[in-house]
């Protein structure tokens, strides 16, 4: 019954529509989210590697140029039609090639468009809007995979919704400030309300149910028009390349086979160019491509909840990002990052910044316990190149997930570059996230509105029994203060010990007791409890409390001013004429700039900001990618022909960079001539206005 089932025959116009949008879309990104346009910055980046399998190496620059362009060929084929069983492996080998060079670059949607690479060119999806369309009817398994892809992605987005932080706001607490709000806003919904029920509960709801409802005929159009708003906001809010673009283009595949020949043939214009007759039965039957998408299927539905096996991956988020079908429910905030390392031989201790050697990869090893272990090997090679003998490693890392308190991520008492990770071991390294402590986010946003305003800013710690913060306050934090939440610190006055006896002063705080900290100097709080301790810091940096003061009143006097209302006594005398007049040439060096040039930069503005002058700045920008894509591409050939390696050559490097840059679009000189046009004009009115007077 389920053979049957699967080799059933159906029409293959919506499967060929399906795969030619995703190629169109899948070109277009060679020269968004895959950057062929800055393909040699990448791949000659010297900066620290983070491949899934460590035995994975990249390739010669030149080479991996090529492949990329390879890869644009290859989607370029998909989106034809061409011989996609063959020429669809130009776009998957070299995609999934990069894909697993570099795990910080790894997301959701870039593993959604390798998957559906690999589905189409398996598939019989050239047989319909295709170079090579033949019109035979394709197997229904055909139909089913992708579906099946589709509905995995929204149904276990949704599950992994149903977090305790994703259904009560707090993963995405400030999203409801953009701009695409703004019709909820008009309705009089607050910020609060659009962040909990809008964007977490709205947003759980969609991804759980949307995959069902695609399912049936009577929900579908319900679905359609949910996903049709959901990501057109999203495509607005966040930069996700060609995901929302993709999403908006595959959804349409569970709607009936033949419906783009019943659309086409009620359109005139298309009825002639289209084929729109029955698809013409096919008897053929691919038991091996049918065998290998049910151990395909076994594996989608496995993969997102494996990380119980797979445990040296996992941190306070569970596993490497980008396979779970876990979107948008993690934020992260960062408050600080030490690096340390010391020599074995001589015990020499120094400091490294954070993205020492990192260079094209994102800094994802700061929560990742794996990547922080090929960070550390990668550290440890740079510096004995640097003469320092077989450096320990230790990584001091504060983060905040979700609104929580900002807490350790690693142990820095443990020395990464000489630890043995394990891809099935949890790390010892890796801390764990303070679960217990959570219900406190509400208490702490009420903390925040009692006490921080534009001159306060408000730290919450917390902190693992034994361990210590050490801490420098700079000079202008002259009325810092701590405050002990929970559990027991010592604070220790470390740049007031004793010059003869070395004690350092300390004191034990008690819980809600504030205790001042001297500025200038460090100090450092360790707990002392068996449990964790919780407690805030309240900044107030007195340079920067009197410039912001002093631009407050700046304003309210000029307000006054400019409505011919008379000043209050607060601000009559304020300021000497000598300090107003410092302080406007601090905050206003060009306040007395000439009428002309302000009536121009009101034009210029204006001129920007219309549709025109946008899509022309628009299209200038794409034209360049693709020129300098293109560019690229010839001097890799070039360059690996002659065996020329530029890249070693700094100079002749930068110059060829400048030889690119320099190029100009058509769309370019159409915004520069308009720009200058309107500029001339307003120059020409104003001139004219003062001969009149």
């Amino acid at each position: 019954m389920l053979r049957d089932e699967l080799f059933t025959p159906k029409d293959p116009a919506l499967f060929g529509l399906t795969r030619m949008l995703f190629g169109f879309l899948m070109t277009l990104d060679c020269f968004v989210e895959r950057g062929l346009h800055y393909a040699d910055q990448r791949w000659s980046d010297q900066g620290c590697r983070f491949p899934l399998f460590n035995g994975l190496k990249q390739m010669d620059a030149n080479v991996m140029i090529i492949l990329q362009f390879i890869q644009a060929l290859g989607a370029l084929s998909i989106f034809i039609g061409f011989r996609v069983k063959l020429t669809g492996w130009c776009f998957v080998l070299p995609y999934w090639y990069a894909f697993l060079l570099d795990k910080t670059h790894w997301n959701n949607h870039s593993y959604l468009f390798g998957l559906s690479g690999l589905m189409f060119t398996l598939t019989d999806s050239d047989r319909a809007f295709a170079v090579s369309a033949n019109n035979k009817t394709i197997q229904n398994w055909n139909y089913l995979i992708i579906r099946f892809q589709i509905f995995i992605l929204y149904f276990f987005a949704g599950l992994k919704k149903t977090e305790e932080d994703w259904l009560l706001g707090y993963s995405m607490g400030r999203l409801s400030k953009h701009w695409a709000f703004d019709p909820f806003r008009a309705m009089g919904l607050s910020n609060e309300f659009i962040d909990r029920y809008i964007v977490h509960l709205s947003g759980f709801m969609i991804d759980l149910l949307v995959g069902p409802m695609l399912l049936f005929d009577k929900t579908r159009v319900f679905a359609i028009f949910a996903l049709t708003s959901f990501h057109s906001m999203n495509s607005q809010m966040f930069s996700i390349g060609m995901f929302s673009y993709v999403c908006l283009a595959t959804m349409w595949i569970f709607c009936r086979p033949n419906s783009p020949k019943t659309l086409f043939r009620r359109i005139p214009i298309l009825k002639n160019i289209v084929v729109a007759s029955p698809a013409v039965k096919s008897e053929e039957r691919s038991n091996w491509r049918v065998n290998f998408f049910l151990v395909y299927t076994a594996i989608q539905v496995f993969l997102p909840y494996s990380h119980f096996i797979t445990e040296g991956y996992n941190g306070w988020t569970q596993g490497a990002y980008g396979y779970s079908w876990d979107m948008m429910i993690h934020s992260f905030q960062e408050q600080h990052v030490k690096i340390s390392y010391k020599d074995r031989r001589t015990g020499e201790v120094g400091y490294l910044k954070p993205n020492a050697f990192l260079g094209y990869a994102r800094k994802r090893w700061t929560m990742h316990p794996d990547m922080l272990k090929q960070y550390a090997d990668c550290v440890h090679q740079r510096l004995e190149a640097s003469n320092i003998t077989d450096p320990e490693l230790y990584f001091d890392v504060w983060k905040s997930m979700n609104q929580r308190f900002v807490q350790r991520v690693y142990d820095p008492a443990i020395d990464i570059a000489h630890y043995t990770w394990s891809p099935f071991e949890k790390p010892k390294y890796a801390l764990p996230l303070l679960q217990d402590l959570s219900d406190w986010r509400e208490k702490l946003k009420e903390m925040k509105k009692e006490i921080q305003d534009d001159e306060i800013d408000i730290s919450f710690i917390a902190d693992f029994p034994g361990l210590s913060l050490e801490n420098y306050l700079a000079p202008d934090l002259d009325n810092t203060t701590v405050e002990l939440l929970g559990g027991e610190i010592e604070i220790n006055f470390d740049d007031q010990a004793n010059e003869e006896t070395n004690v350092v002063p300390k004191y034990i705080p008690e819980i809600g007791e504030r205790v001042k900290l001297p500025a200038g100097e460090f100090h450092s709080i360790k707990v002392v409890s068996d449990e964790p301790a919780v407690y805030m810091y309240i900044y107030q940096n007195s340079t920067d409390l009197t410039v912001r003061k002093a631009y407050k009143a700046l304003s309210e006097i000029d307000d006054h001013l400019a409505n011919e209302r008379p000043l209050p006594d607060n601000l009559t005398s304020y300021f000497t004429a000598e300090d107003e007049q410092k302080w406007r040439q601090y905050f206003f060096p060009n306040q007395n700039i000439n009428e002309q040039h302000n009536s121009r930069k009101e034009a210029v503005v204006e001129y920007r900001k219309s549709f025109y002058a946008r899509a022309l700045a628009w299209l200038d920008k794409k034209s360049r990618n693709v020129y300098k894509g293109m560019m690229i591409v010839s001097y890799a050939f070039t360059d690996l022909l002659a065996g020329d390696d530029v890249f070693a050559d700094e100079v002749r490097y930068i110059e060829r960079q400048m030889e690119m840059d320099a190029w100009r679009s058509t769309f370019h000189e159409l915004y520069r001539f308009q720009l200058e046009k309107i500029t001339d004009q307003k120059s020409e009115q104003l001139s004219n206005d003062k001969d009149e007077l």
